[in-house]
């Protein structure tokens, strides 16, 4: 091979650089990289270089990206554009009202619509005299204050919730050490640890959950539900009347605010 054909070798690589780059692809007269649908390409409009298939869509009646469809392109949250021309950029994706931290609002998880600045306790059995706010104990800054877990709580559990089981289920020996019904001790200092998060022996549900009164099996044996749980036996405490409704409800609260020790 001759030195002028190694050289014209070396140099050919870039001569079809600038040939394309100057005059196009071949079947791309808007020269936008992509070839036109006529040529067997994906470029819908060759006369355009705004329109192919590497384009946003816009809202302008055109299918700028060669999908088939003009102006549809996905909402984009929080970015101060109308994408999917609806005529608003979405700045409250959990739909609770409150316009999300990232667009400038003060709703701190905009994934959750049960977080917002006006959050409430829940009230599933619908016990509680007016709708609170108490912040409870589930790891979640529930009312965006900046601030987890801090209450105020309204439950003392040595003082308020303690003394209600060893004095009503530890005096008629039921739930008394060192042989106690259902191997449940219920004496003083021993009651939470029995009691949250503890498998029954009688359901599937935990005796106390915390959080969530509907699904403990203690709520329902002091209100004699507990067969519409799958349990049975008798109502809490054995042999007795029920607890004053003033009573339950301070256990309901208790377990709504998160069973604090």
């Amino acid at each position: 091979m001759t030195v002028e054909s190694r050289i014209a070798l070396f140099f050919l690589p870039f001569f079809i650089f600038v040939f394309s780059t100057a005059c196009g692809l071949a079947g791309d007269e808007d020269r936008d990289g992509y070839v036109s649908a006529a040529e067997g390409g994906e470029d819908c409009d060759d006369s355009d270089p705004a329109v192919n298939p590497g384009a946003v869509d816009l809202c302008d009646g055109i299918d700028n990206d060669c999908n088939g469809t003009a102006d549809d392109a996905e909402e984009i949250p929080y970015d101060g554009l109308d994408n999917d021309c609806d005529g608003e950029d979405i700045d409250d994706v959990d739909g609770d009202g409150f316009v999300a931290e990232e667009a400038g609002g003060d709703d701190c998880d905009d994934d959750d619509p049960e977080v917002n600045p006006a959050w409430l306790m829940p009230d599933p059995a619908m016990r509680l005299p007016k709708p609170r706010t108490t912040d409870v104990l589930d790891g979640i800054d529930n009312n965006c204050d900046g601030r987890i877990d801090e209450g105020p709580f309204s439950v003392d559990f040595s003082q308020d919730i303690e003394p209600i089981f060893t004095q009503n289920c530890t005096a008629n020996q039921c739930h008394h050490a060192p042989a106690p019904q259902a191997d449940l001790v219920l004496d003083a200092g021993r009651v939470w640890v029995s009691l949250v998060r503890r498998p029954s022996t009688e359901s599937e549900l935990h005796l106390v959950e915390p959080l969530e009164p509907l699904t403990s099996y203690l709520w329902h044996k002091l209100n004699d539900s507990q067969e519409s749980v799958g349990g049975y036996g008798g109502s809490m405490p054995f042999g007795l009347t029920l607890l004053p409704e003033e009573t339950r409800d301070l256990i309901y609260l208790w377990i709504l605010e998160g069973t604090r020790n």
